[in-house]
């Protein structure tokens, strides 16, 4: 065998579908999510001329979908209208959390859509507030508290962060 890195599923009558790659697979509270399956939606909408899915980190859900939208020359994109398109024809989890409108969308030489840079322009959108130290940070549950042990990020929720080399 040789391992192509492309995701398909077989259908009842046998035949093999490509539903995305193995790269651009989205994890997002532990839902595996195709990006293709979300373009499709938002291809078909008026004024779109092409759209990249892709999954940026997130610190409650690991990674969420981001679309990355261009228009039809001479067409105004409505946002809400997409939103509200991806909302009657996918599940939730599959929602894209931002959809931007861009005037091109990045390719390599053979005219592919580089979806690594797109990673990279949005991967800070959801992450806030990284400071680079851990630290414990403290939620404030009930009568309760929950600490956690962070050392990749500061989540934005938190009640009381306290640095982890200081912490009793």
């Amino acid at each position: 065998f040789f391992i192509t890195g492309d995701l398909g599923k077989i259908d009842a009558d046998g035949y093999v579908h490509i539903v995305g790659r193995n790269k651009d697979l989205i994890i997002s509270g532990g839902y595996n999510i195709y990006p293709k399956e979300i373009e499709l939606v938002i291809d078909a909408q008026n004024g779109v001329a092409e759209s990249a899915v892709i999954g940026v980190p997130h610190p409650d859900f690991g990674e969420t979908v981001v679309a990355v939208v261009v228009a039809q020359a001479g067409a105004d994109i409505d946002v809400d209208a997409i939103s509200q398109s991806v909302a009657t024809s996918l599940a939730r989890f599959k929602h894209p959390r931002l959809i931007d409108v861009v005037d091109e969308l990045p390719r390599n030489t053979m005219g592919k859509v580089q979806k690594n840079i797109l990673r990279n322009r949005y991967k800070n959108t959801f992450v806030s507030g990284w400071s680079g130290v851990p630290h414990l940070c403290v939620y404030q549950i009930g009568v309760s508290n929950l600490v956690h042990l962070n050392q990749t990020r500061q989540y934005p929720q938190c009640d009381t962060r306290i640095p982890y080399d200081t912490a009793p």
